[in-house]
């Protein structure tokens, strides 16, 4: 279920420092909350300056990460995933932290599906039940 979409200024990224991101986004989703590692979803696009999204994002700003995970995360938690992303980005693009802006929005875990499942509350018995029984694995 959790979803990042990276927002990107026209040209300042490649393919590599993009694969880096989404890595470094799985990794301390993972990390973190103890997800299954194959339900981070991570999507890249890139504007040019005048275009739709960057005209509303601080001068000099040249991504924006926009995630949404299940609620129910501590707000330590979440922001240890701010800083670590944020720091991600900057080793992958080389670029200031004051260049990357990043959101978490936080949804309830029954709003999303993996595996034909309903997804449980984070830290719930359910939760504890659904990794121990396998449905925390997309079927290969």
């Amino acid at each position: 279920m959790p979803i990042y979409l990276s927002t990107l200024k026209e040209g300042c990224s490649t393919e590599a420092q993009r694969k880096q991101i989404a890595e470094c986004i799985t990794t301390v989703h993972v990390d973190v909350t103890g997800a299954p590692a194959q339900f981070v979803n991570t999507f890249f696009r890139e504007h040019a300056d005048e275009e739709g999204g960057f005209r509303a994002l601080p001068k000099g700003n040249i991504v924006f990460v926009n995630g949404n995970i299940r609620s129910g995360r501590s707000k330590e938690a979440k922001a240890e995933m701010m800083e670590r992303i944020t720091q991600g980005v900057v080793d992958a693009l080389g670029c200031r932290p004051d260049e990357v802006g990043i959101t978490l929005n936080s949804g309830p875990a029954s709003h999303g599906m993996e595996g034909g499942q309903i997804l449980p509350d984070p830290g719930s018995p359910e939760e504890k039940a659904w990794k121990e029984t396998g449905h925390a694995k997309v079927p290969q």
